[in-house]
């Protein structure tokens, strides 16, 4: 008589096929997991962008240093500057700092290093070249972000052309009347 059993060799095809089947379900949970998580993403991203189509201007994220080369832009960049947000991305085309107009350029960058230098967020309001040629006053409020040891600039950028025209032709018309009053011949009493 033998003295060798199937009983073993049945007891550890059964331990293979439960820690089969365990295996099996925790990558089937696994993949559960990754799937949910990966819609969750997709879902976020779809929010995100459409809270940002919605911004009457543009959003982005920018490099450290004056040309200001874009990481990320926002669609809105279109109706801002002219410029389709593929145009504006990456160094090689060129900067966003070619936009701003060349007398306000240097304004621009020292204050955005000066709120950097303390870690403030930085409001500036400047004129802008778009890609027709026509000249935009912006209102840009932004911050200096630190990530991974690299400086990056993240911000908001929105037209107020029609707001500095219409300030213009208020101060033209106050202007206009302080003349008129200082040249009247005779005394005015209200």
């Amino acid at each position: 008589p033998s003295t060798w059993s199937w009983r073993p060799l049945k007891w550890a095809a059964g331990v293979f096929v439960l820690a089969t089947m365990l295996g099996l379900g925790w990558v089937a949970s696994l993949r559960h997991q990754v799937r949910t998580r990966t819609e969750a993403l997709h879902e976020k991203e779809r929010e995100l962008s459409t809270l940002m189509s919605n911004l009457p201007g543009m959003a982005y994220r920018g490099g450290h240093d004056p040309a200001r080369p874009l990481q990320f832009v926002s669609e809105g960049c279109w109706e801002l500057t002219g410029y389709r947000p593929d145009e504006l991305l990456g160094a090689a085309n060129g900067s966003y700092a070619r936009l701003v107009h060349p007398e306000d350029r240097d304004r621009v960058w020292d204050a955005i290093q000066a709120a950097a230098a303390l870690g403030q967020r930085y409001q500036l309001v400047y004129r802008l070249l778009t890609a027709g040629g026509a000249e935009k006053w912006v209102w840009e409020q932004g911050l200096a972000v630190l990530k991974d040891g690299v400086l990056s600039f993240e911000g908001f950028i929105t037209d107020i052309t029609e707001r500095k025209q219409a300030e213009a032709q208020l101060a033209y018309e106050r202007d206009l009347l302080v003349v008129l009053f200082e040249n009247l011949p005779d005394a005015v009493y209200f």
